[in-house]
């Protein structure tokens, strides 16, 4: 399972449901049919799966260039935006940049000594690590931060 996992955007469960339909390396899936193996997932699980993991397999024979090609380099989603209380969503890196949507919660915050209670949405900043690493990964969140609390639009 090892192998499968070098994948671009190949975490452990995506690994072990190839493994399971028969996918043992990486060789196993040239010239496959996404559907298919998508199939035979939902099939092994009993289930329909959702959908994403049709998405997964779509990309899984593809470089980089051709994911850039066909669906960016940036994926916005919502996760929690309709749920109560403060979390997070963590996915699969499917783009360079993946950002999820979270829930607005009230805070406490400090203003001129006084504490007051501010509004505060919930972002998950994902990038792809085989692809953007080490401090400009870390800056990012920050920089995309200080955007709305300065009214910067750029």
């Amino acid at each position: 399972m090892k192998g499968l996992t070098s994948i671009h955007g190949v975490e452990k469960s995506i690994a072990g449901d190839l493994w399971h339909i028969g996918i043992k390396k990486v060789d196993d899936l040239k010239g496959r049919d996404p559907v298919e193996l998508y199939d035979l997932s939902n099939r092994f699980a009993g289930k329909k799966q959702d959908r994403c993991h049709l998405y997964v397999f779509r990309m899984l024979d593809r470089p980089p260039f051709q994911m850039k090609k066909k669906a960016g380099t940036v994926m916005v989603t919502s996760g929690n935006m309709s749920g109560r209380g403060a979390g997070w969503e963590l996915h699969i890196a499917s783009h360079t940049l993946n950002i999820t949507i979270g829930s607005i919660v009230d805070r406490p915050v400090n203003i001129d000594g006084t504490p007051e209670s501010r509004e505060h949405l919930y972002l998950t900043v994902s990038p792809d690590h085989d692809i953007v690493d080490g401090a400009p990964a870390a800056l990012f969140p920050r920089h995309l931060k200080k955007m709305p609390e300065s009214g910067e639009t750029r």
